[in-house]
């Protein structure tokens, strides 16, 4: 149709229409790329919302997560310390407090790593999604974190490993009927043996270690957390 009128047009030689039939189609083209490009900014938009809602849903149970090993590492440093501080003064140990101290070794929570959505946004290249240089700061010191907390438990598997054989030298277990069948609770400590004995002392200073080395990592970790989940909600508010 347009064609045919740019082509009678021509034939008449009315440039004016000419140039008007070719503006029409410029606009057109113009107005359509236009449209188009919203439509793909609209979609990207609305993909960008998307992944920020499930990062924020999972960033949020990974600082609970790591706040709850925070207060562990804590509590069980506490605990330990006082076995080591004891045996260091050469004070006798009440049997509860053995159990309590002893106990407390074996109560090791591993650091939860980045979010599953985190890895696949990486994996897939949907870290390119995101807009704001704030945001993937924030993400990157996140996961330079997860990967300081397992290097960190890597670094201390081994230590750990030949404490805890080292202390359940000086042990009482017996199964434990409200959990499984596997399970074992600790009933009893030979307090006089572990005493006199300077490798109990080791054991016990290289789990406070642990905890402590783990405790400070978890502060750092869950700060980088709460500011990823700062900057994410402060990009979702600019959505409204």
């Amino acid at each position: 149709m347009l064609l045919r009128s740019v082509t009678r047009h021509v034939q008449d030689q009315n440039w004016f229409a000419v140039f008007l039939d070719f503006f029409i189609v410029v606009v057109g083209v113009f107005i359509g790329i236009q449209v188009a490009n919203w439509n793909d900014e609209q979609g990207k938009l609305q993909d960008l919302e998307r992944l920020l809602a499930r990062l924020e849903v999972d960033l949020e149970v990974l600082s609970e997560d790591v706040a709850r090993s925070k207060a562990t590492y804590y509590e069980s440093a506490l605990v330990i310390k006082s076995g080591v501080d004891a045996l260091k003064a050469q004070v006798a140990l009440s049997d509860d407090v053995a159990i309590a101290v002893l106990g407390a070794t074996t109560d090791l929570r591993w650091l939860s790593p980045v979010p599953n959505s985190f890895e696949e946004m990486v994996s897939t290249g949907g870290l390119d999604l995101l807009d704001s240089t704030e945001v993937r700061s924030a993400l990157i010191e996140v996961q330079s974190f997860s990967q300081l907390a397992a290097l960190t438990l890597d670094f201390w598997s081994g230590p750990f490993l030949n404490a805890s054989i080292t202390l359940a030298k000086y042990t009482t277990t017996e199964y434990d009927r409200r959990l499984n069948s596997s399970s074992r609770k600790l009933v009893g400590v030979d307090i006089e043996s572990m005493a006199s004995d300077e490798e109990a002392l080791g054991a016990l200073v290289t789990n406070l270690m642990l905890r402590n080395n783990l405790h400070e990592t978890s502060i750092l970790y869950e700060e980088a957390v709460e500011d990823a989940l700062a900057s994410i909600r402060k990009r979702e508010a600019e959505f409204h």
